[in-house]
This record gives C-alpha cells, sequence and structure tokens, in this order.
C-alpha cells in the first residue's frame, strides 16, 4: 500500500512537470509565433512577390503614363526582393519554431498518455495481487472454519469421554470405598 501511494505520489509530480511544460510550450506559441504573425508575414510575402512582378513586367517603358522607367525605380525591384528573402526566412523561422513546439507537446502528452497507461498496469497488477492475496486468506479462513468445526467436534467428543472417565472413576472409587 505504501509502495502505491509513493507510486502514485511519484506519478502526479511528473505530470505536474509535464503540464506545467505544456502551458509554457502554448504560452510559448502563442507569444512568439501566433498564427496572426505567421498570416501578417504570408501577407507582405505575396504584396512584396506581387510587386517584384510588377516591377518586372513594366520594361522600360511605364504603361500608366509612358515615360522612360529609370535606373533608380528598377533598383526597388532590388529593395524588394531583399526583403521578400527576409520576410521569407522569418516565415520559414516562424514555421519551424511552431512544428517544434508542436511536436515537443505532442511528445509530452504522449510521454504523459504513456505514463498514464503504465501506471493503470501497475495499479491494476497491484490491485489484482492484492485480490488474490485476499482470495487466498478466504481460503484459509475457510479452511480454518471447516477444521474449527472438526476441532469442537473433536474437544466435545474428548469432554464426553473425560466426563465418562471421570464416572467411571468415582464408579470405581464407590466401589472401592464399600
Amino acid at each position: 500500500e505504501e509502495s502505491v501511494a509513493n507510486f502514485r505520489q511519484e506519478y502526479a509530480e511528473k505530470s505536474a512537470e509535464k503540464n506545467v511544460r505544456i502551458s509554457e510550450i502554448e504560452a510559448e506559441y502563442m507569444n512568439k509565433y501566433h498564427t496572426v504573425e505567421i498570416a501578417e508575414l504570408t501577407q507582405r510575402k505575396n504584396h512584396l512577390e506581387n510587386e517584384c512582378k510588377r516591377i518586372a513586367s513594366l520594361g522600360d517603358v511605364c504603361p500608366t503614363c509612358s515615360q522612360p522607367i529609370t535606373e533608380e525605380y528598377k533598383s526597388c525591384l532590388s529593395t524588394y526582393e531583399d526583403e521578400l528573402e527576409e520576410v521569407g526566412e522569418k516565415i520559414d523561422e516562424a514555421m519551424r519554431a511552431d512544428s517544434l513546439l508542436r511536436i515537443e507537446k505532442d511528445v509530452l502528452i504522449s510521454d504523459t498518455n504513456s505514463a498514464t497507461q503504465k501506471t493503470l498496469q501497475s495499479i491494476t497488477t497491484q490491485a489484482n495481487e492484492l485480490k488474490n492475496e485476499i482470495q487466498s486468506k478466504k481460503s484459509m479462513l475457510a479452511s480454518v472454519e471447516k477444521h474449527k468445526g472438526e476441532i469442537d467436534d473433536s474437544i466435545n467428543n474428548l469432554r464426553n469421554r473425560i466426563s465418562m472417565a471421570e464416572m467411571s472413576v468415582q464408579t470405581a472409587q464407590g466401589t472401592l470405598d464399600s
């Protein structure tokens, strides 16, 4: 019983530690790599891609005003491409971090479930052992009770024989005395 209590205490402590870590992971995910941040980065990436395509497709003449496109304006393409690369890296980093956090959380939950399963198996095994021990004790008690009846019968038989022997002794003494 003490080992079961210790086991339960240890299991509760480990479960609490894992639950704290799961909460930390969820908080980290919500604070650092929230879906909105990824969505905003993705929206910015799409905008930059569209701007790069638009600038690249202009050629040498502006389709709106028909004036020549300056090299300065074309250099915006390089700036947009650099920013596009930076945003892409941030998205990749956020997605990797998100994946790692989800994997770590899943592993912790799986470990917790596995530990719970092992705990249940251990408790079930101990309960079965206790049931078997109780059954054994009941069988012993039934055997003792069966023998108790036989012993009581033997004691009563001996008492009767002693009473008869005492009566025989008294009768013999009475005969000797007379």
